[in-house]
Protein backbone atom coordinates (compact mmCIF):
# COMPACT_ATOMS: atom_id res chain seq x y z
CA UNK A 1 0.00 0.00 0.00
CA UNK A 2 1.18 2.96 -0.97
CA UNK A 3 1.96 6.16 2.00
CA UNK A 4 -0.19 8.90 1.99
CA UNK A 5 1.60 12.04 0.95
CA UNK A 6 -0.27 15.41 0.98
CA UNK A 7 -1.96 16.28 -2.29
CA UNK A 8 0.07 19.31 -3.66
CA UNK A 9 3.47 16.59 -3.87
CA UNK A 10 1.25 13.98 -5.11
CA UNK A 11 -0.23 15.98 -7.69
CA UNK A 12 3.18 17.26 -8.68
CA UNK A 13 4.83 14.05 -8.65
CA UNK A 14 2.05 12.78 -11.42
CA UNK A 15 2.42 16.32 -13.23
CA UNK A 16 6.30 16.18 -13.61
CA UNK A 17 5.75 12.66 -14.53
CA UNK A 18 3.55 13.46 -17.54
CA UNK A 19 5.48 17.17 -18.31
CA UNK A 20 8.44 14.81 -18.62
CA UNK A 21 7.52 11.60 -20.20
CA UNK A 22 4.13 12.06 -22.10
CA UNK A 23 5.20 12.56 -25.53
CA UNK A 24 8.17 9.69 -24.62
CA UNK A 25 5.88 7.42 -24.13
CA UNK A 26 3.42 8.41 -27.02
CA UNK A 27 6.13 8.21 -29.54
CA UNK A 28 7.65 4.87 -28.41
CA UNK A 29 5.11 2.67 -25.82
CA UNK A 30 8.71 0.78 -25.69
CA UNK A 31 9.81 3.96 -23.48
CA UNK A 32 7.76 2.45 -20.93
CA UNK A 33 9.32 -0.39 -19.83
CA UNK A 34 12.69 2.07 -19.48
CA UNK A 35 10.31 4.49 -17.12
CA UNK A 36 8.87 1.56 -15.75
CA UNK A 37 11.39 0.72 -12.59
CA UNK A 38 11.93 4.22 -11.81
CA UNK A 39 7.94 4.42 -11.18
CA UNK A 40 8.13 1.16 -9.13
CA UNK A 41 11.40 0.52 -7.66
CA UNK A 42 12.42 3.88 -6.59
CA UNK A 43 11.26 6.40 -3.96
CA UNK A 44 11.24 10.12 -4.74
CA UNK A 45 11.52 13.22 -2.50
CA UNK A 46 11.24 16.59 -3.69
CA UNK A 47 13.49 19.58 -2.24
CA UNK A 48 10.49 21.44 -1.47
CA UNK A 49 8.67 18.93 0.65
CA UNK A 50 9.63 19.83 4.42
CA UNK A 51 8.18 16.58 5.40
CA UNK A 52 10.74 15.07 2.97
CA UNK A 53 8.13 12.25 2.23
CA UNK A 54 8.76 9.61 -0.35
CA UNK A 55 6.62 8.67 -3.29
CA UNK A 56 6.29 6.00 -5.81
CA UNK A 57 3.78 3.92 -7.62
CA UNK A 58 2.46 0.68 -6.98
CA UNK A 59 3.21 -1.80 -10.26
CA UNK A 60 -0.51 -1.31 -10.86
CA UNK A 61 -0.72 2.66 -10.24
CA UNK A 62 2.40 2.73 -12.71
CA UNK A 63 0.66 0.71 -15.28
CA UNK A 64 -2.92 2.59 -14.64
CA UNK A 65 -0.74 5.73 -14.71
CA UNK A 66 1.16 5.12 -18.14
CA UNK A 67 -2.10 3.62 -19.74
CA UNK A 68 -3.73 7.12 -19.06
CA UNK A 69 -1.13 9.12 -20.99
CA UNK A 70 -1.64 6.22 -24.17
CA UNK A 71 -5.24 6.29 -23.75
CA UNK A 72 -5.07 1.95 -22.96
CA UNK A 73 -7.01 0.36 -21.09
CA UNK A 74 -4.87 -2.29 -20.39
CA UNK A 75 -1.77 -1.96 -17.96
CA UNK A 76 -0.97 -5.70 -18.31
CA UNK A 77 1.89 -5.52 -20.43
CA UNK A 78 3.86 -2.73 -18.24
CA UNK A 79 3.99 -5.59 -15.50
CA UNK A 80 5.62 -7.96 -18.00
CA UNK A 81 9.27 -7.91 -17.86
CA UNK A 82 10.03 -8.16 -14.14
CA UNK A 83 12.89 -9.10 -13.31
CA UNK A 84 15.68 -9.46 -9.66
CA UNK A 85 18.01 -7.31 -12.43
CA UNK A 86 16.83 -3.91 -12.20
CA UNK A 87 17.98 -0.88 -14.02
CA UNK A 88 17.02 2.68 -13.73
CA UNK A 89 18.33 4.79 -16.62
CA UNK A 90 20.69 7.86 -15.27
CA UNK A 91 18.64 10.02 -17.84
CA UNK A 92 15.76 9.72 -15.88
CA UNK A 93 17.40 10.13 -13.11
CA UNK A 94 18.56 13.82 -14.56
CA UNK A 95 15.60 14.40 -16.00
CA UNK A 96 13.50 14.14 -12.62
CA UNK A 97 16.22 16.23 -10.44
CA UNK A 98 15.54 19.24 -12.93
CA UNK A 99 12.00 18.69 -11.28
CA UNK A 100 13.86 18.90 -7.95
CA UNK A 101 12.82 15.20 -6.95
CA UNK A 102 15.69 13.15 -6.17
CA UNK A 103 16.03 9.40 -6.07
CA UNK A 104 15.90 6.90 -2.89
CA UNK A 105 16.61 3.60 -3.90
CA UNK A 106 15.59 0.68 -1.85
CA UNK A 107 16.78 -2.48 -3.34
CA UNK A 108 20.49 -3.51 -3.38
CA UNK A 109 20.51 -4.60 -6.71
CA UNK A 110 19.81 -1.56 -8.67
CA UNK A 111 21.87 -0.62 -11.74
CA UNK A 112 22.25 2.87 -13.21
CA UNK A 113 22.50 2.85 -16.78
CA UNK A 114 23.74 5.44 -18.95
CA UNK A 115 22.16 4.56 -21.66
CA UNK A 116 18.53 2.72 -21.65
CA UNK A 117 16.72 6.08 -22.81
CA UNK A 118 16.06 7.34 -26.20
CA UNK A 119 14.59 10.27 -27.64
CA UNK A 120 12.62 8.29 -30.28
Amino acid sequence: MEKWIPPCFRQRFSNDLRDLYTEKLQRNREFGHVIWPALTKVSWVHDDDPEKEEYFFSGRTAGSFMDSILQNTDHVEWLWGETDDIFISERIIHEMAEKGWKPHFHYEHIQIKHDLTSDS
